[in-house]
């Protein structure tokens, strides 16, 4: 699907009604909890967080477009929306996350937010994300 399709779909009703019922599933009220890691044998997670304004609905996965899943989506408010989408930067040389750690996409929204002078002036595209991963950020500053 191209982004231009996928932006028409973002406005059709069947979207709208997908969107509804995950907004009602969630309680309207953001799903983000930060992943914690504690331990390699258990996964960890912070508190829900509690924001009921301006949600939005996050695809966790587009291989259903059109036919998702609940799970395939994420009620998220704006800031934990953007946090999510850092998050899943990958790196251009090998597929890996730039942002591994949800405390460090965290960071890096806050920031965005300072320099744009608020959360209702950031764009996603105007947010400083790594565009490597650690392993390959190293392995290109042994070439300078």
């Amino acid at each position: 699907m191209s982004k231009a399709q996928y932006e028409r779909y973002l406005q059709s009703p069947e979207w709208y009604a997908t969107r509804d019922r995950r907004l009602v599933a969630a309680g309207f009220r953001c799903e983000f909890r930060e992943y914690i890691v504690v331990d390699i044998k258990h996964d960890h997670y912070g508190r829900r967080c509690s924001e009921t304004k301006d949600l939005q609905v996050h695809h966790l996965s587009y291989a259903r477009i059109g036919a998702e899943r609940d799970d395939d989506l994420e009620v998220l408010c704006r800031f934990h929306h953007l946090v999510r989408h850092v998050a899943a930067t990958e790196c251009e040389y090998c597929g890996e996350a730039t942002v591994p750690f949800d405390a460090d996409a965290i960071d890096i929204v806050e920031q965005a937010i300072k320099e744009a002078g608020g959360i209702d002036k950031l764009e996603l595209d105007n947010i400083d994300a790594p565009g490597v991963c650690d392993y390959h950020e190293h392995m290109l500053s042994k070439n300078d």
